[in-house]
């Protein structure tokens, strides 16, 4: 199967499990294909944040009984391959691939112009899919997911992914203001993005045991 599998939700599950049934009744090795970094992580779309770090989705493949996970470099030559190049020279020749799982709305290849129909037409393999994934009619996907944790929805958001949306960063030094207004205060520095923006009641867990509460600042400072 192949995707970008960005917070793992019910239609990745899906996949999954059915990459898994397949492999298992053909006597086949399980493979998944993924890409690091992310197209839209490459391309540098606007607002675009990932969900999940790399390491937790192949934790997570791991823990699924995936034997093979297949992590292509996703790069400016590679984004020009044409569906048919990536069929050809990655499906069938490199992978030997016997059986395809997809979601009924998967695209690759340049600018997008292979789907579902373009690998139904293949002979080397036979392309399997799998259904949307709705809740209240809305189809379950990465986007949907990030346009909540951006409306602040973050409970929602939290109950369709594998994980609890976090991120991640490192302490750095600030203008040392906390000093002067008598309590401490930390500045973390969040990898490329921050989805969200305001002030924040947190609970700070230190060497997993001993727990106090805050305030925190996401986002924007425009005035102290």
């Amino acid at each position: 199967t192949i995707g970008n599998f960005d917070g793992i939700h019910a239609g990745h599950r899906e996949l999954i499990e059915e990459t898994l049934t397949l492999s298992d009744k053909n006597d086949s090795s399980p493979v998944v294909l993924t890409f690091d970094p992310l197209p839209e992580e490459f391309f540098e779309r606007e607002g675009f944040f990932k969900l999940m770090p790399i390491s937790d989705k192949l934790e997570y493949f791991r823990g699924a009984g995936i034997n093979t996970v297949i992590k292509i470099p996703f790069t400016k030559s590679f984004s020009k391959i044409s569906a048919s190049s990536f069929i050809r020279e990655f499906l069938v020749k490199k992978l030997q691939t016997q059986q395809l799982i997809v979601g009924k709305d998967f695209k690759f290849g340049n600018n997008r112009q292979g789907n579902y129909d373009t690998l139904s037409n293949e002979k080397s393999f036979k392309t399997n899919i799998v259904n949307i994934i709705k809740d209240d009619d809305v189809k379950i996907s990465s986007s949907m997911i990030r346009q909540l944790i951006i409306q602040g929805d973050i409970e929602r958001a939290n109950s369709y992914l594998l994980n609890k949306f976090a991120m991640d960063g490192y302490i750095v030094h600030g203008e040392k203001m906390g000093r002067k207004l008598g309590y401490p205060t930390a500045n973390i520095e969040i990898y490329k993005s921050f989805p969200i923006n305001g002030i924040f009641l947190v609970k700070v867990v230190i060497d997993e045991k001993q727990v106090k509460y805050g305030l925190a600042s996401i986002g924007s400072k425009p005035t102290f």
